[in-house]
């Protein structure tokens, strides 16, 4: 029946990723990274910088994204102190589960797709 109460829409906290403290350190580490492929300086203590990649990249080390969960997890708890505490391991794996769309991660793909260009060729 249509419009019965807690029978239509979406389950109850389907959407509601900004209170889960893990969804919320996951997407601002997910923005770290992307910053970290661009080259972007960060700085993750008042003395530590991030080494930037020389070249590009399309990975970032182990040893980096775990700096990076760690600081994200600060940040997050700074801002918004009434979250609990998440591991770095569930931090980690949230981000794994889906890059974002327009994302630095992957290699673009050429505009001609390649049969296409075997045909015209």
């Amino acid at each position: 029946m249509a419009g019965t109460k807690g029978r239509s829409g979406r389950r109850k906290g389907s959407l509601s990723w900004s209170k889960n403290p893990t969804a919320v350190a996951g997407h601002h580490l997910q923005t770290l990274i992307e910053m970290w492929l661009a080259g972007v300086p960060i700085k993750v203590s008042p003395d530590q910088w991030l080494v930037q990649p020389i070249e590009r990249k399309h990975t970032v080390p182990a040893k980096v994204k775990r700096v990076l969960a760690q600081f994200a997890i600060g940040h997050m708890l700074d801002v918004r102190p009434d979250l609990k505490r998440p591991g770095i391991a569930e931090v980690l794996a949230w981000t794994r589960r889906r890059a974002p769309a327009n994302t630095l991660r992957q290699k673009r793909r050429s505009t001609v797709d390649e049969r296409e260009d075997v045909r015209r060729g």
